[in-house]
């Protein structure tokens, strides 16, 4: 889109000028001032040529404006005009889902949220479950203070120390100390290892398989 046709199709684009510069301006967007000319562009594209606007997790409904009973000044009115807007919302977010509707005229379409699974352990964590059982089985055999020195250095090699107190030198604590530490760390990966992450994205259309919604509902 050339800049004469952006500029006849948002008469209202100069008010943009003063956060982002004249077309095409900046493209980024620091979520406080108004939407930058490329996103406004693209937007008036789908309404002036296309006559059809398919969302999916966009801005549109929390640009600048009143909250209802909007006016054309305000941007969410000023930026859908006349566009059917069939809008894909995750089923876990009805609040912003309402938003969609009020500000934006949404015509809202709920889809699962993906499959869960444990998040697990992997690298620098895996190594760090395993010196832990080392510790517990080796812990009276007077390799206690070495492997407690390898827990701590690879903890603050995966950064657990931003989350647990760690000490300098394991040999400067006492055993009931070391104890402690390990039992801090343990807890914290264990914490990780449990968090739940989507098993990829959802397909519209698809449901879970068998197995995915079992795994699922073990996670819950």
């Amino acid at each position: 889109m050339g800049v004469r046709e952006y500029q006849s199709l948002t008469p209202y684009a100069t008010a943009l000028e003063e956060n982002w510069g004249k077309p095409p301006g900046n493209l980024n967007s620091d979520g406080e001032n108004l939407l930058p000319t490329s996103w406004l562009c693209s937007i008036s594209l789908l309404e002036k040529i296309f006559t059809l606007f398919f969302m999916a997790l966009m801005s549109l409904e929390f640009m600048p404006g009143k909250q209802v009973g909007m006016s054309d000044v305000c941007y969410p009115d000023s930026l859908i005009g006349n566009i059917p807007n069939i809008y894909y919302y995750a089923a876990n977010n009805p609040s912003e889902a309402t938003i969609a509707k009020r500000r934006s005229y949404a015509n809202t379409i709920s889809y699962l949220t993906p499959p869960a699974e444990n998040a697990g352990l992997y690298k620098g964590l895996k190594q760090l479950g395993e010196l832990i059982s080392s510790y517990q089985s080796l812990k009276d055999t007077g390799r206690g203070p070495q492997i407690v020195s390898s827990i701590i250095s690879t903890a603050k090699q995966c950064n657990l120390d931003k989350d647990v107190k760690l000490p300098d030198e394991a040999e400067a604590i006492s055993a009931n100390e070391r104890d402690l530490v390990v039992g801090k760390v343990y807890s914290k990966i264990m914490e990780i290892e449990s968090r739940l992450l989507p098993c990829g994205l959802h397909v519209i259309g698809e449901p879970p398989s068998a197995m995915e919604a079992v795994a699922t509902l073990e996670e819950i």
